[in-house]
Parts: C-alpha cells; structure tokens; sequence
C-alpha cells in the first residue's frame, strides 16, 4: 500500500513537473515569438525611414545653379594703420647703361622778351643718346637759378625713353614782376640721383628779359588850313603881223 501510495506521488510529482516545463517553454516560446516580431518591426521601420530620407534628398537637390543673392552687402574693408617709416628707402638704379642726353631743338629763344606777369612755357626736344633707357623714374628737375614761377622742382618722365628716342619736356613759366633778366638752371636726374645734361655742361637753361610795357604813341596829325592863292597872269606880247608883197612877172 505504501509502495502504490508512494508510485501515485510520483506519477502526480512527475505530471507536475511536466506541466511546469511545458508552461515555461511556452512562455518562451511566446517571448521568443514577440521578440522576432519586435525586430520584424524595427527593421521595417527603419528601411521605411531610410526610404524617407532618401526621397527627401532627392527632392531638395536642385536641379539648376543656385541664383546668387541680389541684395548681399559686401562687408567694409578696415584699412590698417600704416607705422611712418623712420628711414626712407634707398632708390636703386636697375640700368646698368650710361646716361647722356642732347638737345635736338627748344622753344623760347634766349633773350626772349617778356612783359611783367606774362606766363609762357618752355619745352626742351631731348634725345637720349646714352645706353640706358630712361624710364618714368627719371627726372626733369630744378638745379639753380631763378624758378620764374614754375609749379614744381620735380617732373618725371611721362613715358619710358629709349637710348636713339626723343621726347618733348615742357614747363609753365610766369616772368617775374620787376624788369631784368633772369635764368633758370635745369637738368635729367636719374633713380641713383645723379644728374646729367648736354655734353660736358649737364645744365640746359630758360633765359629771358623782363621789360616793362612799351608806351603807345598816337601820332597827331594838324588840321589843314584853306589858303586862297591869286592866280599870276602873264602878259602876251602882240602879234607881229608880216607883210608879204608878190610880184608879178610881165608877160
């Protein structure tokens, strides 16, 4: 009896435990179902997403060139402040020729005559007979003299000069007020400084003579005077009335 009794137990024991594990292997059965389904899930989800982003790049790349903005400001320069050099630069001559220049004509004679104030200009027709080419760092520059109201000591070239070349170098003069004569040195300064002219003089010159203004002289001519002349009548001497007597010849 106890045998059977202890068998029954068992047997009960036993479906027991069968019934426990086949309800946990169910419940993990169910929650190894729910997670596949979550993960089914998630992954659609984000392919769904993906697809999304996608389209939606699609959609904002433009298909032609940006426009430029019409109304966009530059933004103001700020210029730095420049520090005042304590020591100006030394000029280098770059020409490695010789400089020499002649006169090939000029305006304003010597001694021409000018009134007090007259303004006037006088232009030099150089030529270039060195080897070097003048540039526009050369200089036509006051040496001495009297300046005659000219605006500046200082002209550079206007234009590059070739050795052979010629150039015209004008400058605007007032003759000075009080009468006299008065000249004015000038010379061609190159980028080292030196200066340089006609042949062994390197000075060429404006000369001129400051007069005062000629009076005007109106001449006077006298009012005629009617005089009355009696005419002079010459007496005539009579006709001399000659006779002349012909004769005739008898028959």
């Amino acid at each position: 009896m106890i045998h059977k009794t202890r068998t029954l137990a068992g047997l009960i024991l036993l479906c027991l435990l069968l019934a426990a594990c086949g309800k946990a292997e169910s419940k993990e059965s169910q929650e190894a179902t729910k997670a596949a389904q979550a993960q089914s899930v998630l992954l659609t989800a984000q392919s769904n997403v993906n697809a999304i982003l996608t389209q939606t790049a699609a959609a904002k790349k433009p298909t032609t060139a940006p426009l430029k903005p019409t109304n966009t400001q530059a933004a103001a320069a700020v210029i730095p402040t420049l520090a005042a050099p304590t020591q100006k630069p030394a000029v280098v001559n770059n020409n490695t020729g010789t400089d020499s220049a002649a006169m090939a004509s000029e305006t304003v004679p010597d001694g021409t005559t000018y009134t007090p104030g007259k303004t006037f200009t006088k232009t030099w027709r150089i030529m270039n007979t060195g080897t070097a080419t003048w540039s526009t760092d050369y200089k036509l520059v006051f040496v001495e003299g009297d300046q005659m109201g000219a605006s500046g000591t200082e002209y550079r070239m206007p234009i590059p000069v070739d050795p052979g070349k010629i150039i015209d170098l004008s400058v605007s003069f007032k003759a000075p007020d009080a009468v006299g004569t008065y000249q004015g040195y000038w010379a061609i300064k190159n980028p080292s400084g030196k200066t340089f002219g006609f042949g062994s003089n390197s000075k060429f010159w404006v000369k001129i003579v400051v007069s005062a203004a000629t009076p005007t002289v109106t001449a006077t001519i006298p009012a005629a005077t009617a005089t009355t002349v009696a005419p002079t009548v010459a007496p005539t001497a009579a006709p001399e009335v000659t006779q002349q007597t012909t004769q005739e010849t008898p028959k």
